[in-house]
Order: structure tokens, then C-alpha cells, then sequence
């Protein structure tokens, strides 16, 4: 009988143990359960990222999406929307006082010569920083004759000499590196219109010339008819003629005159040799010599 009931009593206590680790197991079994239903509901209620409706247009998107999407939108503003790269203008900035340029021309006793009266607001020149870096609202200043650069130019006062007929006078505010200044993509200029008297632009006749340079630019190589030096005494009037089969600017240093030359247009500049000293004459784009300017 005693035995009896003490194996009875085993054997409830062993049922017991058993139905506990059964209920221990189905537990685990029920979290894993849930816990894999939670992650699945949890997929089927996020949002769809950058779901496109009939229109075409993302409607949403994550923030990475987006970052990435404003990423390539401003690189693309950045290669195709700026009116004005490095080579052809500076934008102002527009937190800073906007330069601005006015002219006034006066015919002078002389025919076809124009006293130019200039007016700056928000500008410096700086002559003694030509050829440096830009600096916001510094430079200097370009004169323009029928959309052609004459040269560039530093006193409020100056002439310009045009041909008989109609004209239209540019000046342009340029940084210390050359570049124009632009405002909204153009470039920040006043003009004029005159009518001139004279007949050459330059004030001096191609017959009055002492000393003349032919050159030509051709498959990217420049060839001189004759010495590529200039030797002449200061007053002197002096030509260069150069022909090119591609679209180039001629500049004589120090005297500062530009001319286009192009497969279309031969480029002739004629002046006089005022200034003494030495003085390059090149290709302005692509600095290439051409000759070399000595006046004694």
C-alpha cells in the first residue's frame, strides 16, 4: 500500500515535469511564430518606395532616394544650367552690391575721335592686380567697337577712334583674370552709339606704316613672313596682318589691342609705337608667340 502510493506519487510529479516542458517548448515555438508574423505584417505595411503613378512622377521616396535624386539634379544644374563657365564670365554676387558701368562719349575736335566719360557704382579698379586672382567687385575695364574688343583699359577718361558712319561703343567691367563680369548670364556692359567722321579706326593709315608683320595660324602652328622681331623707334607706326583657318584673338601686349582673326576675316592692326619697351604678340586663347615688339 505505502509503496503504492509513493509510486503514484512519482508518477504524478513525473506527468507534471513533463506537461511543463511540453508548455515550455510550445512557448517558444509561439514567439518564433509571432515573431515572424510581426516581421512579415510589418513588410506588407511599409510604404512603397518611389512608387510612379500614371503621370509618370515619383510620388515618394526615402531620404536616401531623395538626397541622391537632389544630388544628380544639382550636378546636372551645375554641367548644363550655368549660363557662364570659367572661360566666358564671372556671375556677380548677389549678396554683395551689384556693379554697374555707364559711358557718355563727346566727339573731340578731332574727326571721328570720342572723349569716353566712364561712371562706376560698386566697382574698384584695380590696375596693379591685372593677370591675378578674381576678386568680387574689382578689375578693370574692356572697350568694345562693334561688338569686336579693342583693349582693355584702367582711367575713367579715355578716346576711342572709330571709322566714318554709325558705331556702337561697349564698355565692359572685367575681373583682374579678364573674365567678364555677368549678371543674370550677361555680361554687366553700358554702350553708346556714335556717328565718326574718320576713316581708320586705329587713327593711322596702313601707308603711314614704318614696320610691318604677316603671320598665319594654321593647323595649329604660326608661321612669320620673315623675322619674328619688331625692332622700331618709339612714334613709329607699325602693321601686323595674320591670317588664321581657325577662330583665334590677336593681343600686343602693353599697347593692349585685340583684333579676331578667323578662316573668315583676316585680322590688320595698325598704331602707332607710343610706348617704349618690349612687347609680346601673340595668340590670346591659346598663347601661342608670334612675334616679339621692341621699341627704343
Amino acid at each position: 500500500m505505502w509503496k503504492s502510493t509513493v509510486v503514484r506519487l512519482f508518477g504524478a510529479l513525473f506527468a507534471v515535469a513533463l506537461t511543463a516542458t511540453a508548455c515550455g517548448s510550445g512557448s517558444e515555438t509561439n514567439t518564433a511564430q509571432a515573431t515572424i508574423e510581426t516581421a512579415e505584417q510589418a513588410e506588407e505595411e511599409l510604404p512603397v518606395v518611389n512608387d510612379v503613378d500614371d503621370a509618370g512622377d515619383t510620388t515618394e521616396g526615402s531620404v536616401a532616394d531623395h538626397g541622391a535624386d537632389a544630388a544628380d539634379e544639382d550636378h546636372s544644374a551645375g554641367n548644363d544650367g550655368h549660363a557662364h563657365d570659367h572661360d566666358s564670365g564671372i556671375e556677380v554676387d548677389a549678396s554683395l552690391p551689384i556693379p554697374a558701368v555707364d559711358i557718355a562719349l563727346t566727339e573731340t575736335d578731332n574727326a571721328g575721335v570720342f572723349a569716353i566719360s566712364v561712371s562706376l557704382d560698386n566697382f574698384t579698379i584695380t590696375e596693379d592686380a591685372l593677370d591675378g586672382e578674381p576678386v568680387d567687385n574689382e578689375g578693370h575695364m574692356h572697350l568694345y567697337l562693334d561688338g569686336e574688343r579693342v583693349e582693355r583699359f584702367f582711367a575713367l577718361d579715355h578716346e576711342i577712334t572709330v571709322p566714318d558712319g554709325e558705331h556702337v561703343v561697349e564698355v565692359e567691367l572685367s575681373a583682374n583674370d579678364h573674365r567678364a563680369y555677368t549678371l543674370d548670364g550677361s555680361p554687366i556692359r553700358a554702350q553708346a552709339t556714335v556717328t565718326g567722321s574718320g576713316e581708320e579706326s586705329s587713327g593711322v593709315s596702313a601707308t603711314e606704316a614704318t614696320a610691318t608683320l604677316t603671320a598665319s595660324f594654321t593647323g595649329g602652328a604660326v608661321t612669320v613672313d620673315g623675322d619674328d622681331r619688331i625692332e622700331i623707334e618709339q612714334g613709329e607706326v607699325v602693321m601686323v596682318t595674320v591670317t588664321s583657318d581657325t577662330a583665334e584673338e590677336v593681343h600686343v601686349h602693353g599697347y593692349d589691342i585685340f583684333a579676331n582673326v578667323s578662316a573668315d576675316d583676316d585680322a590688320m592692326i595698325v598704331f602707332t609705337a607710343d610706348i617704349p619697351g618690349r612687347f609680346e604678340i601673340e595668340f590670346e586663347a591659346s598663347g601661342l608667340f608670334i612675334a616679339e615688339l621692341v621699341v627704343s
